[in-house]
């Protein structure tokens, strides 16, 4: 059992903050933390790794191989958190989700909402280790609910975030404006 992180390892994903909690005594027996990706803070992941057994360093992966990873996670965790940069996109969220595994997130606009509106995971606050260690004992300590807000995540991913989803919303509009640009 594990949870995991993936992606760039770029100061604004918060992953001091996830390496904590892996540390945090709340964090719970038996699961790991997996870290899959590169980035600037490649060396404080392979020192918590080297210094923690629970904390797998698995490296770059082909693309193709992160979905099996994220998608057998007991949770995956999206801690992105940068109060200063307006405008991000949730992709990690939306891919974590669609793998089916509920999502530890910062509460944090732009993604936290999506979580709290399809009860796909626990929006914890942000920079805070005790309680991203907490939510993944509470994923840990039932199953049964982690795989409901897994699979309620897919579902609102399939239903409302997926490309084809958001390509049919765009050419709507996109139609919308030129019929209306047609009849003015």
């Amino acid at each position: 059992r594990y949870a995991v992180f993936f992606g760039q390892f770029a100061p604004w994903q918060r992953l001091g903050v996830l390496l904590a909690a892996a540390e945090d005594p709340n964090w719970p027996d038996g699961v790991d933390l997996i870290i899959v990706g590169d980035g600037a803070l490649r060396p404080a992941v392979e020192s918590a790794a080297g210094r923690n057994s629970r904390i797998r360093y698995l490296g770059t992966l082909p693309y193709a191989e992160v979905g099996p990873v994220v998608a057998n996670a007991l949770a995956s965790a999206v801690l992105t958190y940068a109060p200063e940069r307006a405008g991000y996109s949730p992709l990690k969220l939306y891919e974590s989700m669609a793998c089916g595994v509920p999502v530890v997130c910062s509460d944090t606009p732009g993604q936290a909402e999506y979580v709290r509106e399809h009860d796909a995971g626990i929006v914890v606050p942000p920079e805070n280790p005790a309680a991203v260690a907490g939510a993944v004992a509470a994923l840990a300590a039932d199953p049964d609910a982690a795989r409901a807000m897994g699979a309620r995540g897919r579902r609102a991913v399939e239903q409302h975030y997926s490309w084809d989803v958001r390509a049919r919303q765009r050419l709507a509009v996109i139609e919308d404006a030129v019929e209306r640009r047609s009849a003015g």
